[in-house]
């Protein structure tokens, strides 16, 4: 099988499982443990983008995370201040993490089996997914990372 077939059904897949229905919103009760407290860092960006100018909540600021920050409220900015924009940057890069990952593994000497594997972990993996669909920084500052 043509290994650019598999990355793209792998992308594909990647693509359905973080596009569709991009505002729905998450469990409310899950085993892990909710993990959704990066949404509230996202609150100063959304504050920036309607409004102009960064606020402070007194807990928490954005520079805990400023690339983070910076790009939701450029997100929100394009998109308006609904879920779409604030989940659009973990979209983006959960989906791009996916192509990384095979590249990266390739660019390091793996073989194509190594990076097939690397991108189907990124690809099915239940955080990946999930944490891709919902405003957290942490697809977002991997993907700036990589």
């Amino acid at each position: 099988m043509n290994i650019r077939v598999v990355l793209f059904v792998l992308v594909l897949f990647a693509v359905a499982m973080r596009w569709v229905f991009p505002g729905a919103d998450p469990p409310v009760y899950i085993q892990t443990g909710a993990a959704y407290w990066d949404e509230s860092i996202a609150s100063e960006a959304r504050s920036e983008a309607l409004f102009g100018q960064w606020t402070h909540d007194g807990y928490r600021s954005y520079l805990m995370a400023p690339f983070y920050s910076a790009v939701t409220s450029a997100s929100l900015r394009w998109w308006g201040g609904g879920y779409l924009g604030l989940r659009f940057p973990s979209i983006v890069s959960g989906t791009l993490l996916i192509l990384l990952a095979y590249l990266g593994s390739r660019w390091l000497g793996f073989s194509v089996a190594a990076g097939l594997a690397a991108a189907s972990f990124l690809a099915f993996s239940w955080s990946m997914t999930g944490f891709g669909r919902v405003a957290i920084m942490a697809p977002v500052l991997l993907l700036n990372m990589s």
